[in-house]
């Protein structure tokens, strides 16, 4: 047996190549969020998701939430980054009942209607003067 093989069999090698990835995106995700490999990734994969796959199952499934939930998710990635990204996004799916109207206006936090309060011009959770 060829050794590149016999190196592949074994779960040492597959420890360092785990412990890479984790480092790496561990590395990865400390980076601002435009520029996050992994975030970039991601977002090429929901793209193409919604290309590929998302037309086929209009029929079966129709996300009730404005802008759908996966342009939702887009959103937050390159806006917060990977991590928190998800998390919002998983937050979101978990939200979904069949009780939610469809149609339903539910922007990303940065993306909400400004709005005046005290003299303060709110965006989202952000606040400016």
């Amino acid at each position: 047996m060829p050794p590149l093989r016999q190196s592949l069999k074994k779960s040492s090698f597959w420890c360092v190549i785990l412990f890479a990835l984790v480092v790496g995106a561990a590395v990865d995700a400390r980076r601002v969020p435009s520029n996050q490999i992994g975030g970039k990734s991601y977002v090429r994969l929901v793209r193409l998701y919604q290309t590929t796959c998302s037309p086929h199952l209009t029929n079966h499934v129709r996300c009730r939430y404005v802008p759908t939930c996966s342009e939702y998710s887009i959103q937050v990635v390159r806006e917060f980054g990977l991590l928190k990204g998800l998390r919002m996004t998983v937050s979101r799916i978990l939200r979904c009942r069949e009780s939610v109207p469809l149609g339903t206006h539910d922007p990303p936090p940065f993306a909400r209607p400004l709005t005046k309060d005290r003299g303060q011009v709110h965006l989202g959770s952000r606040v400016a003067s």
